[in-house]
Protein backbone atom coordinates (compact mmCIF):
# COMPACT_ATOMS: atom_id res chain seq x y z
CA UNK A 1 0.00 0.00 0.00
CA UNK A 2 1.37 3.41 -0.99
CA UNK A 3 1.37 6.07 1.71
CA UNK A 4 0.71 9.63 0.56
CA UNK A 5 0.92 12.86 2.56
CA UNK A 6 -0.77 16.03 1.32
CA UNK A 7 0.13 19.31 3.00
CA UNK A 8 -2.00 22.43 2.71
CA UNK A 9 -1.29 25.80 4.27
CA UNK A 10 -4.82 26.04 5.65
CA UNK A 11 -8.20 24.36 5.69
CA UNK A 12 -10.12 27.43 4.56
CA UNK A 13 -12.79 27.58 1.87
CA UNK A 14 -10.39 29.05 -0.67
CA UNK A 15 -8.71 27.92 -3.89
CA UNK A 16 -5.74 25.73 -2.92
CA UNK A 17 -7.48 23.89 -0.06
CA UNK A 18 -10.50 23.18 -2.30
CA UNK A 19 -8.22 21.83 -5.05
CA UNK A 20 -6.58 19.43 -2.62
CA UNK A 21 -9.97 18.38 -1.18
CA UNK A 22 -11.38 17.59 -4.63
CA UNK A 23 -8.25 15.67 -5.58
CA UNK A 24 -8.36 13.66 -2.34
CA UNK A 25 -12.01 12.80 -2.95
CA UNK A 26 -11.11 11.65 -6.46
CA UNK A 27 -8.24 9.53 -5.12
CA UNK A 28 -10.51 7.99 -2.51
CA UNK A 29 -13.00 6.97 -5.19
CA UNK A 30 -10.56 5.77 -7.86
CA UNK A 31 -7.60 4.56 -5.78
CA UNK A 32 -8.88 3.27 -2.43
CA UNK A 33 -5.66 1.27 -2.05
CA UNK A 34 -3.73 4.45 -1.16
CA UNK A 35 -3.29 5.39 2.48
CA UNK A 36 -3.86 9.13 2.44
CA UNK A 37 -2.74 11.52 5.19
CA UNK A 38 -3.36 15.26 5.32
CA UNK A 39 -1.46 17.94 7.22
CA UNK A 40 -2.88 21.44 7.57
CA UNK A 41 -0.77 24.29 8.84
CA UNK A 42 -3.82 26.32 9.88
CA UNK A 43 -7.32 25.11 10.79
CA UNK A 44 -10.42 26.24 8.91
CA UNK A 45 -13.91 25.45 7.67
CA UNK A 46 -12.82 22.58 5.40
CA UNK A 47 -11.35 20.58 8.26
CA UNK A 48 -14.24 18.10 8.58
CA UNK A 49 -14.40 17.48 4.83
CA UNK A 50 -10.64 16.96 4.66
CA UNK A 51 -10.85 14.47 7.54
CA UNK A 52 -13.46 12.46 5.61
CA UNK A 53 -11.23 12.41 2.50
CA UNK A 54 -8.22 10.81 4.23
CA UNK A 55 -7.29 8.07 6.64
CA UNK A 56 -5.13 10.29 8.89
CA UNK A 57 -5.43 13.99 9.57
CA UNK A 58 -2.79 16.14 11.25
CA UNK A 59 -3.00 19.80 12.15
CA UNK A 60 -0.06 21.96 13.14
CA UNK A 61 -2.35 23.69 15.64
CA UNK A 62 -2.55 20.39 17.58
CA UNK A 63 1.15 20.81 18.28
CA UNK A 64 1.09 24.48 19.22
CA UNK A 65 1.39 25.42 22.85
CA UNK A 66 -0.34 28.44 24.30
CA UNK A 67 2.21 31.12 25.08
CA UNK A 68 2.36 32.00 28.76
CA UNK A 69 2.44 35.79 28.90
CA UNK A 70 2.62 36.45 32.61
CA UNK A 71 5.32 38.79 33.90
CA UNK A 72 7.58 36.00 35.19
CA UNK A 73 7.43 34.04 31.91
CA UNK A 74 8.20 37.15 29.87
CA UNK A 75 11.17 37.95 32.10
CA UNK A 76 12.54 34.41 31.87
CA UNK A 77 12.23 34.45 28.07
CA UNK A 78 14.07 37.78 27.87
CA UNK A 79 16.87 36.36 30.01
CA UNK A 80 17.04 33.33 27.76
CA UNK A 81 16.25 30.99 30.63
CA UNK A 82 12.90 29.83 29.27
CA UNK A 83 12.52 28.79 25.65
CA UNK A 84 9.30 27.74 23.92
CA UNK A 85 9.03 24.13 22.81
CA UNK A 86 9.71 23.48 19.14
CA UNK A 87 6.32 22.01 18.32
CA UNK A 88 6.97 21.94 14.59
CA UNK A 89 9.95 19.70 15.31
CA UNK A 90 7.74 17.33 17.33
CA UNK A 91 5.29 17.13 14.44
CA UNK A 92 8.10 16.48 11.95
CA UNK A 93 9.36 13.64 14.13
CA UNK A 94 5.90 12.05 14.19
CA UNK A 95 5.48 12.38 10.42
CA UNK A 96 9.01 11.16 9.69
CA UNK A 97 8.15 7.82 11.28
CA UNK A 98 5.36 7.28 8.74
CA UNK A 99 7.76 6.77 5.79
CA UNK A 100 5.55 8.32 3.12
CA UNK A 101 6.01 7.28 -0.50
CA UNK A 102 4.90 10.73 -1.66
CA UNK A 103 4.79 14.10 0.09
CA UNK A 104 2.83 16.77 -1.81
CA UNK A 105 2.65 20.43 -0.78
CA UNK A 106 -0.06 22.36 -2.57
CA UNK A 107 1.32 25.84 -1.88
CA UNK A 108 4.73 27.43 -1.43
CA UNK A 109 3.83 28.13 2.21
CA UNK A 110 3.87 24.38 2.90
CA UNK A 111 6.82 23.51 0.68
CA UNK A 112 9.62 23.75 3.26
CA UNK A 113 7.77 21.54 5.71
CA UNK A 114 7.08 18.96 2.99
CA UNK A 115 10.74 19.01 2.02
CA UNK A 116 11.83 18.36 5.63
CA UNK A 117 9.42 15.44 5.98
CA UNK A 118 10.39 13.83 2.68
CA UNK A 119 14.14 14.28 3.31
CA UNK A 120 13.85 12.66 6.72
CA UNK A 121 12.50 9.54 5.00
CA UNK A 122 15.58 9.09 2.83
CA UNK A 123 17.59 6.04 3.68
Amino acid sequence: MKKLLFITHEASRTGAPFVILYFLQWLQKHHPEFEISVLTLKDGDLEEELKKACSRYYSLSQYQQKKNDNVISKGLRKLGVSKPLNNKKALLEVLATKEFDLVYSNTILALSLGNKISNSNLK
